[in-house]
């Protein structure tokens, strides 16, 4: 066999050798994955413990925000779309991700990001799509800009402060209870009131912004009219 054929050979046998190799590596970094694990394609955020949250970003992903012990997670494929920074006991988020004003409904997006926290005092969301997820506190502030939304589901708020400006929604999707509701939306800002139930509400609305109320929520009208 000529030289150059025995190189060639060689060549094509280290080749093999090495695709199978990898192909054995890969296969057992595959193997140790959990499929099960819905966060198997979400990479954790080092963060200290905050007080106040700050949210811009678009909203072509929902970041989602659960008390729970402190914990931050970014899908893997966005984590470079992804700027933390603390100041103090302020937790600043930049999620540059796409935007569409089509885009309204946090629920059907993928979660971008997942924060957890045992205890927030006021979160501002300046473009975002986000859901906050059964959060119970003596009182909360809440405040909506530049086209950003808010599901809420499972609240149980003594004092909410919901403050809405620039086609903002706060949608009180399911099961939320809040004391004392204080709504003051401006600038096409609008507040859904379906799936919670309040004990007193205080709107303050102008520039075209609107409430929109459930049966639930309606029926707590009437109630207080009697009082």
């Amino acid at each position: 066999m000529k030289t150059s054929n025995k190189i060639l050979t060689a060549l094509l046998l280290v080749l093999l050798a090495t695709t199978i190799f990898a192909d054995f590596l890969l296969k057992k970094v595959y193997l140790k994955i959990n499929l099960n694990d819905p966060f198997k394609n979400y990479q954790p955020v080092s963060i200290q413990p905050f007080k106040y949250l700050k949210i811009r970003g678009g909203n072509g992903y929902a970041i989602e925000i659960k008390q729970a012990p402190l914990n931050m997670k970014v899908m893997t494929k966005r984590k470079n779309f992804l700027a933390v920074r603390q100041n103090g006991d302020t937790l600043l988020i930049g999620f540059t991700v796409i935007s569409s004003m089509s885009m309204r409904d946090p629920e059907s997006l993928p979660r971008g990001i997942i924060i957890s926290n045992p205890r927030i005092a006021a979160i501002i969301a300046d473009g975002s799509n986000n859901i906050l997820t059964d959060w119970k506190a003596d009182s909360l502030k809440l405040t909506l800009m530049g086209n950003a939304a808010v599901n809420i589901n499972g609240a149980d708020i003594g004092k909410l402060t919901a403050i809405g400006n620039y086609n903002t929604i706060f949608n009180f999707h399911t099961a939320n209870k809040v004391r004392d509701l204080d709504l003051r939306l401006s600038n096409h800002a609008t507040a859904i009131l379906k799936g919670i139930d309040y004990t007193d509400l205080s709107p303050w609305l102008t520039n075209d912004s609107q409430l929109i109320f459930g049966a639930q929520a309606a029926s707590k009208l009437s109630m207080l009219g009697r009082e």
